[in-house]
């Protein structure tokens, strides 16, 4: 990892020498560390089942971990702080002046008004360099109002314009990889200062030619297209990226391909989807499940993303099984009654056993479970076909 970083950089500051301009510059270091930067499951909320909103203590003491500990630039794993820092320092290093800014909700911006009328004074602005060994160096906050950052993203400032720089919006790092990227007339992850709130709101839309590109090779793969024929679809193209995607950027690229090749017909409130994961006090594993009528599709990152060796795409209830006996567990209330509607709509005749010891022995009963409110559950599904599922 370091010594692609290090190629970045090399790369970077020939082509300033040559005459690229700063702006592009910028593009560039954006895209070449996008194809290389992972999103860390480790970040990943487990949520006490009584109240679904809280954090599990573990997940809570791991989250403030990560935040808190030196960003690592030998792994390719980050969070968001991480790779603000090692942009900001890349930059630096070719000679953009740039800053890492933390921020107590992604899409703030510090001196920006709200609509209750206060500014935003945002908890941290400091300078990111390496050393000699390229070790992150974090300079002084410039800030002092001990507000607590949970999200962080880069600033840079061109002849007088500010841009931000941010990995976590747009989806953008399964579009840098996929090669949407470059296609499109605007950079997903980085826009003015000024549309950085919208842009934290609502994504970039795909480009048209990448879309195109996708359909006509859709058409190559069968003759005869419905949901079950676009699923298979999508999944074969994931292992592309297997090696290359982890489990966030492989649910944003088959949530987003998915509504560009399904059928008409194809009704989202019938896709059911479930987040399983296994946390320790310093590691977590996420997977998802994904159930359309009657067959059930494994989701996961790629190797060295997680320990689940499983084919992506469709997968067996012994399968399922076997991953909640490994310790996996829903990750939301509402994700245990979607994962027990998943197991009915297969008919299967697994154990309940593992479903219960696994997700909901942590002092709530499986009829409390059922009570679940369907507007919730819907609500919670809406936001994961959007993609919504980093808790960055």
């Amino acid at each position: 990892m370091k010594d692609k970083v290090k190629d970045i950089i090399d790369r970077a500051t020939e082509l300033r020498r040559s005459g690229m301009s700063d702006l592009n510059i910028a593009k560039f270091v954006h895209i070449e560390l996008g194809k290389i930067l992972i999103y860390d499951n480790r970040y990943t909320a487990n949520y006490n089942k009584e109240s679904n909103e809280d954090l599990t203590q573990t997940s809570r003491k791991r989250q403030e971990m990560l935040l808190g500990k030196k960003t690592d630039v030998s792994e390719k794993a980050q969070i968001c702080k991480g790779m603000a820092e090692i942009y900001v320092a890349i930059l630096n290093a070719v000679g953009i002046n740039s800053k890492v800014i933390g921020v107590e909700s992604k899409g703030d911006v510090d001196g920006a008004i709200k609509e209750d009328g206060t500014t935003i004074d945002v908890p941290k602005i400091y300078d990111c360099s390496f050393d000699d060994n390229f070790e992150i160096i974090t300079g002084k906050n410039e800030k002092s109002n001990n507000y607590s950052a949970q999200h962080y993203y880069g600033i840079f400032a061109i002849d007088g314009i500010e841009y931000v720089q941010d990995f976590l919006i747009d989806n953008t790092l399964f579009r840098i990889k996929a090669g949407e990227a470059p296609l499109n007339d605007n950079i997903p992850g980085l826009c003015l200062k000024e549309d950085y709130k919208a842009r934290a709101k609502q994504s970039l839309p795909l480009a048209h030619a990448y879309v195109e590109r996708v359909r006509a090779e859709y058409e190559e793969y069968t003759n005869e297209p419905n949901t079950e024929k676009a699923f298979q679809f999508l999944f074969k193209q994931l292992k592309r990226y297997d090696g290359n995607f982890g489990v966030e950027e492989s649910k944003d690229f088959f949530l987003s391909i998915a509504i560009k090749i399904l059928p008409r017909d194809f009704n989202p409130q019938d896709l059911k989807i479930v987040n399983l994961l296994k946390e320790e006090q310093s590691t977590c594993d996420i997977v998802s499940i994904y159930g359309y009528n009657g067959i059930n599709y494994l989701l996961r990152g790629g190797d060295g993303n997680t320990t689940v060796r499983n084919d992506l795409g469709k997968i067996s209830t012994s399968q399922m099984e076997t991953l909640l006996s490994q310790g996996f567990e829903a990750r939301k209330k509402s994700d245990i009654l979607t994962l027990n509607e998943l197991l009915i709509d297969r008919q299967s005749n697994i154990s309940m056993k593992a479903v219960v010891s696994n997700a909901i022995t942590r002092g709530i009963a499986f009829e409390d479970v059922k009570k679940v409110d369907n507007a919730e559950l819907m609500k919670a599904q809406e936001n994961q076909i959007e993609g919504v599922t980093k808790d960055d």
